[in-house]
């Protein structure tokens, strides 16, 4: 996996607007497949051990999805903090 700072990364990937990356954290796989704020974070920890329960609790757990995107756009709204 591959880590950079928005700046860089959105030239990289013309398909993704520049502003969806300067919104929110973007995951973009092998595949094709781009995600973005907490389901990127999941999906991102579910390729390491043991993250696999997050990306599922995030996807089955009802509520638990919603909640984790108001918590991340929360948090991301304080980045120059």
């Amino acid at each position: 996996m591959d880590f950079a700072p928005f700046q860089e990364a959105a030239d990289r990937f013309p398909e993704v607007p520049r502003e969806a990356f300067a919104s929110a954290v973007r995951l973009v796989e092998t595949d094709g497949w781009v995600s973005g704020g907490a389901e990127a974070v999941f999906r991102a920890l579910s390729r390491r051990p043991g993250g696999a329960g997050w990306l599922r609790a995030y996807r089955e757990l009802p509520g638990f999805g919603s909640l984790a995107e108001i918590a991340y756009r929360a948090i991301a709204s304080h980045r120059g903090a």
